[in-house]
């Protein structure tokens, strides 16, 4: 059985969210494109949960893309970070 991320979002978040149901900080979501793991169909709901999150594909990647194209997951890394940074200073 294969689990999918708008199954699991709500156990995930639980541990993070204020008592509003949101995850108000910076979060990061790294979708491969050859995997239905994350879909564009699962995107509202990644938004309705972690409004200010970014949501990335890498189109060449398989489900686990930091080992299937590791440059352009350390890019996407490296890139959300450092406006992160920004942000938080």
């Amino acid at each position: 059985m294969q689990c999918r991320i708008t199954d699991e979002v709500v156990h995930v978040s639980s541990a993070l969210v204020e008592q509003t149901g949101l995850y108000k900080g910076p979060a990061l979501f790294i979708a491969a494109g050859k995997s239905s793991y994350l879909l564009p169909e699962h995107h509202a709901v990644i938004k309705q949960y972690f409004p200010n999150s970014v949501i990335e594909t890498v189109p060449n990647a398989g489900h686990w893309v930091h080992a299937s194209n590791p440059d352009d997951f350390t890019r996407l890394v490296g890139q959300f970070l450092n406006r992160t940074d920004k942000r938080v200073t």
